[in-house]
C-alpha cells in the first residue's frame, strides 16, 4: 500500500511546486503592476513580500521534502487564505484612498476564485467542502459590516459600486458549488476507473494464485506469435506440471494443495522478466509464454525453476517436484499447436520419470 502511495505523493509534490511557482509569478506581476500604477500602500507592498517569500520558502520545503506531505497541504491553504482575508480587511476599513481601496479589492476578487481552486485540488470531498465555505465565511462576516453601515454603504458606492460585493458574495457561492460537483464528477470517474480496472484485472487473473488465468495467456500468446511472425524473432514456451499433485492432495488436504500452487507460482514469478508472461493453465499445471527466447534459454530457465522446486519447502506437504515441457515457437504454429508440442514434452517428462526438463522434438 506505501508503495502505491510514494508515486501519488512525488506527483502531488510537483503540482503543489507548480501551484507555488505560478502564485510567485502573480504576485511578482501584481507587485510590479501596483508600484509602476502608484496604487500599492505600504500595507499592500509587505503583503505581496511576506507571500512572496512564503512562496519561495514553500517551493524549496516541497522539494526538498523537509515536511509531511499533509503539513504542506495544509499551509498551502491557511497562508494564501490569511493574506486574501488581510487585503480584504485593509480595503474595507484601513485604506488611504479610494484609489488603492478599489485596487486591494480588485485583487481579492480576481484572487479568492483561485485560491478555492486550490483548496478543491488539495483537498477532497468533505475537507474541500469544510475549507471552501470556512474561507467563504470568513470573507463574508468580515466584509458585511462595512456594506451594511452608512458610510461603508457610501464607500461601496464611490469605489466599485454596492451591488459588487452582493456579486461577489453570489459568484463566490456559486464557484464553490460548481467546483463541488466537478470534486464530485472526478471521484465518481476515478470509482468508475477503479472498477473498470478491477473487473479487467478479475477477468484476467486466476483467483488462488494471482497470476494470469488461462484465457489472458491464450491472449498474450497469440499476440506474442504474431509479433513473431512479423519480425521474425524466436518464442518458447514452457509448460510444467506438478508432480504427484493428486497424491499430495490425499495426503495433506486441499488446504495444502492450494498452498503448494500459492508457493510454486510466487517462487517463479521471481524468476522471470517483466517481458514474461506466466499463468496457471488448468489444476497444478502452469504455464510459461517467453518472448524473444531461444530453445535453450527457455530449457536452462525450465532446469532452473525445476532446482528451484526441487530444494524449497512447501509446508505441510514439504518437497515437491515439478515436470517441464518445453516449444519452440515454428513457422505455420497455431496456438493450439504450440502448446500441444509442449504439452506432449511434459508427458515425456512424466513418462521418463518425472522431475525433469524435455525439449519438444521439433526443437531438438
Amino acid at each position: 500500500m506505501e508503495k502505491r502511495q510514494e508515486p501519488l505523493s512525488r506527483f502531488k509534490r510537483r503540482i503543489y511546486m507548480l501551484i507555488m511557482f505560478l502564485g510567485l509569478v502573480g504576485c511578482i506581476s501584481g507587485s510590479a503592476i501596483g508600484e509602476l500604477t502608484g496604487v500599492t500602500s505600504p500595507f499592500i507592498r509587505g503583503i505581496f513580500i511576506s507571500v512572496g517569500s512564503f512562496t519561495i520558502l514553500a517551493i524549496w520545503l516541497i522539494h526538498s521534502q523537509k515536511l509531511p506531505l499533509r503539513i504542506v497541504e495544509e499551509t498551502l491553504y491557511a497562508v494564501p487564505s490569511a493574506a486574501l482575508v488581510a487585503v480584504l480587511v485593509y480595503a474595507l476599513y484601513l485604506p488611504a484612498s479610494s484609489i488603492q481601496a478599489q485596487s486591494a479589492l480588485v485583487g481579492v476578487y480576481l484572487w479568492l476564485p483561485a485560491a478555492y481552486t486550490v483548496i478543491f485540488l488539495i483537498f477532497e470531498g468533505r475537507q474541500a467542502v469544510v475549507r471552501a465555505v470556512g474561507l467563504y465565511l470568513f470573507v463574508f462576516v468580515v466584509s458585511l459590516p462595512m456594506v451594511l453601515s452608512i458610510p461603508g454603504l457610501e464607500r461601496a458606492l464611490a469605489t466599485l459600486g454596492s451591488t459588487m460585493l452582493v456579486q461577489f458574495y453570489l459568484s463566490s457561492a456559486v464557484f464553490i458549488v460548481f467546483l463541488f460537483f466537478v470534486a464530485r464528477l472526478k471521484a465518481l470517474l476515478r470509482e468508475t476507473q477503479m472498477d473498470a480496472e478491477e473487473m479487467r484485472h478479475l477477468a484476467q487473473t486466476d483467483p488462488l494464485t494471482g497470476i494470469y488465468n488461462r484465457r489472458h495467456i491464450e491472449q498474450s500468446l497469440e499476440q506474442e506469435m504474431e509479433r513473431c511472425r512479423r519480425y521474425d524473432l524466436p518464442l518458447s514456451l514452457v509448460i510444467f506440471d506438478i508432480d504427484d499433485f493428486k497424491a499430495l492432495n490425499d495426503a495433506f488436504g486441499h488446504d495444502a494443495g492450494d498452498a503448494v500452487l500459492v508457493e510454486m507460482a510466487r517462487l517463479t514469478g521471481g524468476q522471470l522478466r517483466s517481458s514474461d508472461y506466466f499463468g496457471r493453465w488448468g489444476g497444478e499445471e502452469f504455464i510459461i509464454v517467453t518472448p524473444e527466447t531461444s530453445t535453450g534459454s527457455a530449457h536452462r530457465l525450465a532446469d532452473r525453476l525445476r532446482t528451484t522446486f526441487e530444494e524449497g519447502e512447501f509446508g505441510t506437504a514439504g518437497n515437491v517436484a515439478a515436470s517441464f515441457g518445453v516449444a519452440v515457437f515454428q513457422p505455420g504454429d497455431s496456438g493450439t499447436i504450440l502448446v500441444k508440442r509442449a504439452d506432449m514434452a511434459l508427458y515425456r517428462a512424466k513418462t521418463l520419470g518425472k522431475n525433469r526438463v524435455e525439449l519438444d522434438t521439433a526443437a531438438t
